[in-house]
């Protein structure tokens, strides 16, 4: 490769990187705004969040419950489940939508 294929191939590889990494950070912020609180304000909010997910179908529910009570990752859950992770973490965002959905659907 002469020079400037060199200088051509190292600067399509830090753009691409560069790519990645703002693509993860997105990934990494959208997850965290999809988070159930830890920490409820009130028994009225604990109630309604009980309530939302005891309206999810079973397989949703306990993804729900072993990532949100039990604090398990993806992989981990699929071993307690015989599931694969990427099951898992489809399992989950459906789950969330549907619990956003029914909390829009309530307000």
């Amino acid at each position: 490769m002469n020079e400037y294929q060199i200088k051509g191939w190292f600067f399509t590889t830090i753009k691409n990187k560069n790519i990645d990494v703002i693509r993860k950070n997105k990934r990494l912020t959208f997850l965290n705004e999809n988070e159930v609180p830890e920490e409820i304000d009130s028994f009225e909010e604990e109630v309604l969040i009980k309530d939302l997910i005891e309206c999810l179908p079973e397989a949703n529910k306990k993804v729900i419950l072993l990532r949100y009570q039990m604090n398990l990752n993806s992989t981990e859950i699929g071993k307690v489940l015989g599931l694969s992770p990427s099951t898992v973490r489809s399992r989950l965002s459906a789950s969330m939508k549907i619990l956003r959905n029914n909390i829009d659907g309530e307000e």
